[in-house]
């Protein structure tokens, strides 16, 4: 599975998810050279702080920020709350993702790896707030120009993509619309992507 999420372009998936308002389709060659280092800056930020998410505890004290499982049934995945140094996990998310993926036949999607890529997500944008620069501001600088917060999120996508390879997060998104928005779902022009 993970050699097939390899072959999926992630603009395109991430365009699908986050970057289809009409807002982004104005000025296509910025939001793709937008998309392109905010990629980059997730890259970069696993490559500096790297992630042993084999042992994700010990992770998170040597990063100084705390997990903490809420219970809401709600389609609120996970978050990171700055002034806490806290990430919270959604837990009924994250065990009906589990069990709706295994009905899909998707094995890779279990508890542990849907928990990991949320963590592996919310410890971005706590790398962000503490030790480099959140990603909107430092594109902003960089390109001289407006830059969405939407992109703070591609660069977390990225980040975790590059600790557990693959799209692990823009496919659980993916797979959340598929269960709560079939016609939604259907909607997406695909183009023989495999999900």
């Amino acid at each position: 599975m993970r050699q097939e999420m390899r072959n999926i372009d992630t603009y395109e998936i991430d365009r699908l998810l986050w970057l289809s308002s009409p807002v982004f389709k104005r000025k296509r060659e910025k939001h793709m050279m937008l998309h392109s280092s905010a990629v980059l800056v997730g890259r970069e930020t696993a490559a500096q702080h790297p992630v042993d998410s084999k042992n994700i505890t010990a992770e998170l004290v040597r990063f100084k920020v705390n997990m903490v499982y809420f219970q809401h049934k709600s389609n609120e995945r996970a978050y990171y709350e700055p002034a806490e140094k806290a990430i919270y996990l959604n837990a009924p998310f994250i065990a009906e993702m589990a069990e709706y993926l295994k009905s899909q036949s998707v094995s890779y999607f279990t508890s542990e790896k849907i928990t990991e890529a949320l963590t592996l997500h919310e410890l971005f944008h706590h790398i962000e707030e503490n030790l480099t620069q959140p990603t909107d501001i430092l594109l902003k600088c960089e390109h001289k120009t407006f830059v969405p917060p939407v992109y703070r999120e591609i660069a977390a996508f990225a980040f975790v993509n590059a600790h557990m390879g693959g799209m692990v997060s823009q496919l659980i998104d993916i797979y959340w619309l598929k269960k709560h928005h079939p016609a939604k779902y259907a909607e997406i022009p695909m183009r023989g992507m495999w999900f």
